[in-house]
């Protein structure tokens, strides 16, 4: 462990979640959240102050927000709360920054573009076509103004193993199903270069190590589209009983609407973070093996427990 200090605001999330079990031993961290019992801080972003956070801002070398809204709907049918979540709070955590002197490391999205002219560099013109997209666009542009110290990191749509209670992403929302033998039916118009939430681990990482500050497009090579996803997973389950289809988003009704291709050009992320993300097929095939590998011991745990 080094002697960096570092306070993750929303460490429950997937993304605070898969932080804080990689990092661990490699920091002394404070966790932040609204869940009593499974955090240092109890926070609640609609119902206190961000001044509350004043001590424990200045006892950090580092802050990773991590609260977030990213339910696109959510934030299209309720824009006050979403607004106050994913605008309003990290301009109030920016606007600390130098009286409580520490780095800021800020997560985007790829809903910034408007999907129309991928790969998407850091260059490209923010062009969102939802609120949650609009949200996220005006708080990248006043911390990157406003700041010397702050890192936006821009991930695109993730997956991985959930550590709790989260939300499901890709991999798990299409493992569940896949394991218990239901038929899926995915769109195979809607394309993005997924991103392995480890990939992104290991950018923050290099960020807090090497103090880089700036915006960082960050996500894998691969490009697909859902149906293409879920049938990497499916190849890895044989003995599924699950009939994979596809179709095409119309068929999906939706509050927001949804960009069809933001797939990232992630050359800056291989050049100044030095990370180099690995095969989609290869990184699918890992988390179904760990996957089935859990369940088993999961079951044998409770065979045990039983005898």
């Amino acid at each position: 462990m080094n002697n960096k200090n570092v306070l993750l605001l929303g460490s429950t999330s997937f993304t605070g979640s898969h932080l804080l079990h990689h990092l661990a031993d490699q920091y002394t961290f404070r966790c932040v959240g609204r869940q009593e019992g499974r955090v240092d801080v109890v926070f609640d972003i609609f119902n206190d102050s961000v001044d509350r956070l004043n001590e424990d801002l200045a006892w950090a070398d580092v802050v990773i927000n991590c609260f977030s809204n990213g339910d696109v709907d959510s934030c299209e049918e309720n824009p006050a709360p979403s607004r106050q979540l994913n605008l309003d709070f990290p301009k109030a955590l920016c606007d600390l920054q130098e009286q409580n002197d520490f780095d800021l490391i800020h997560f985007s999205s790829n809903a910034v573009y408007d999907g129309d002219h991928p790969l998407y560099s850091e260059d490209h013109e923010h062009k969102p076509v939802n609120i949650y997209g609009q949200l996220k666009s005006e708080a990248d542009k006043y911390l990157l103004e406003h700041s010397s110290r702050c890192t936006v990191l821009r991930p695109i749509t993730m997956f991985g193993q959930l550590l709790g209670k989260q939300r499901h992403n890709p991999f798990s929302f299409f493992l569940q199903k896949l394991v218990n033998n239901e038929d899926i039916q995915a769109v195979n118009d809607v394309y993005v270069n997924m991103l392995h939430v480890d990939v992104l681990v290991e950018c923050v990482q290099k960020v807090i190590e090497n103090r880089i500050f700036g915006e960082f497009n960050i996500s894998g090579d691969d490009v697909v589209n859902r149906f293409e996803f879920v049938s990497l997973v499916k190849q890895n389950l044989p003995n599924s009983r699950s009939e994979v289809s596809e179709t095409d988003s119309s068929k999906f009704v939706t509050a927001a609407r949804r960009p069809v291709n933001t797939s990232f050009d992630n050359s800056k992320m291989k050049s100044i973070l030095g990370v180099q993300p690995k095969e989609l097929a290869r990184t699918i095939e890992e988390l179904v093996t760990n996957a089935i590998d859990q369940d088993s011991k999961d079951d044998q745990y409770k065979l045990n427990q039983a005898a």
